[in-house]
């Protein structure tokens, strides 16, 4: 999942333009979910998380979220994908030969 904040504060980092870094920020800030059940419309909450599937920008907004994700134990491994993102781990043994 992708918070919108932490993801502002990447975009931030970066060299964008202020019109597109603008523009970014007020799409993420009136992002709502409308749930329709028969004729009941139920309320709007805003959205502060995830990125829509299949959205043009999606893909591009996923990567930069996920660029600076690194695994903290050597012998595991992160697959980053363009719209995921995996952690292979090996188990660690200890010198007893049992897990830890």
């Amino acid at each position: 999942m992708v918070c919108h904040v932490t993801l502002l504060k990447k975009l931030a980092g970066l060299d964008l333009l202020d019109c597109v870094y603008n523009q970014l920020l007020d799409y993420f800030k009136k992002h709502s979910h409308c749930t329709r059940y028969r004729s009941q419309i139920l309320a709007m909450p805003n959205i502060t998380a995830s990125i829509i599937q299949g959205s043009a920008i999606g893909p591009v907004l996923f990567v930069v979220n996920a660029a600076d994700l690194k695994s903290i134990t050597p012998s595991n491994e992160l697959c980053k994908y363009t719209d995921d993102t995996y952690l292979k781990y090996q188990p660690v043994t200890s010198t007893s030969g049992q897990l830890s």
